[in-house]
């Protein structure tokens, strides 16, 4: 079976896939949402840095955006372990730790391995620290730098949906290169294009008001396809790059609880489109009908929700 040009898939884990461009969109899903002129990219270090936000937030990450980056996630470290094994003497360093997905599927490949998760939020640390794993360390860092942390120091790092929020995704990039051992390996996992969430935004904010311009979370300089992360991490310094894209489930039981998921849900990313929606003159209760409408009618009340993630693999 095919749906939207891309074979079904059966099961969560049977997630690698390459998207396919369709001659003519059907629905909002089919759209391909492009970054354009038209489209305002967030004030450098606007969301991520803002520490205070996701530490709000923490404790719902994982219950909801968890779910679905855990496949993302999941694929990463199967990636780093094929290019260089996880083992009991493996020094792992999660950047963006989050409520830690990476680290969990690390200490699942190895659980001898030793972790240093790090973030800017507290708040997501505290989740991690909650999950007691042993020999796993937090530290309050941001990934732009990662000042405090010495060069050559570990044989992995790996990162999730992490670069794209911060003030400087290349120099992110270039920093999980310096703090690497000579031969070790970064797994670096990001937004894809085509983000579902975001294309229902943009396509009721459209309905709604033809003149809206649309938003993007991610910030300048930062990149969300398959060809330029190879670049990037190249441009870092990384030899024998490889890339692939991920679809991670994201379903909801109904169009409701995608609305309340969205609206309610204060997710520093979905707060900073309803802002932009309101600051062009829009009603939040009337996007929210709008976007309730397209769920319901194009992804299947709500089921047939998805993420996209692109996942680099590189050597030092």
């Amino acid at each position: 079976m095919y749906k939207d040009g891309v074979a079904a898939l059966p099961e969560c884990e049977q997630y690698v896939f390459r998207v396919h461009k369709l001659s003519q969109p059907r629905t909002v899903r089919d759209q391909p949402l492009l970054l354009s002129p038209d489209i305002t990219k967030m004030p450098a270090n606007e969301i991520l840095s803002d520490a205070k936000r996701w530490t709000h937030h923490a404790s719902r990450y994982q219950e909801i955006i968890g779910k679905s980056t855990r496949h993302g996630s999941k694929r990463t470290v199967e990636l780093v372990h094929k290019a260089s094994p996880i083992t009991k003497d493996s020094h792992v360093l999660d950047v963006g730790a989050g409520a830690g997905s990476l680290t969990i599927e690390v200490k699942n490949q190895c659980p001898a391995a030793s972790v240093l998760a790090t973030d800017i939020s507290t708040g997501m640390l505290e989740q991690i620290e909650h999950l007691h794993l042993s020999s796993v360390t937090t530290k309050q860092a941001d990934a732009v730098g990662l000042a405090g942390i010495k060069d050559g120091k570990f044989t992995h790092v790996v990162s999730s949906f992490a670069i794209q929020f911060t003030s400087n995704c290349m120099n992110t990039v270039e920093s999980m290169y310096r703090v690497l051992i000579p031969g070790g390996v970064a797994g670096i996992a990001i937004w894809g294009t085509n983000m579902d969430p975001e294309a229902i935004n943009n396509a009721a904010a459209k309905r709604l008001n033809p003149e809206y311009k649309p938003v993007s979370p991610l910030m300048p300089g930062s990149w969300s396809d398959e060809k330029m992360h190879a670049a990037a991490m190249e441009r870092a310094g990384f030899r024998d790059v490889t890339t692939e894209s991920v679809r991670m489930p994201f379903a909801f039981d109904d169009a409701t609880g995608f609305t309340d998921y969205w609206f309610a849900n204060n997710n520093p990313v979905p707060t900073k489109f309803l802002n932009h929606w309101m600051e062009q003159g829009g009603d939040r209760e009337e996007l929210k009908r709008e976007v309730e409408a397209i769920v319901r009618c194009d992804y299947g009340n709500g089921a047939d929700l998805c993420l996209i993630g692109v996942i680099g693999v590189g050597r030092k």
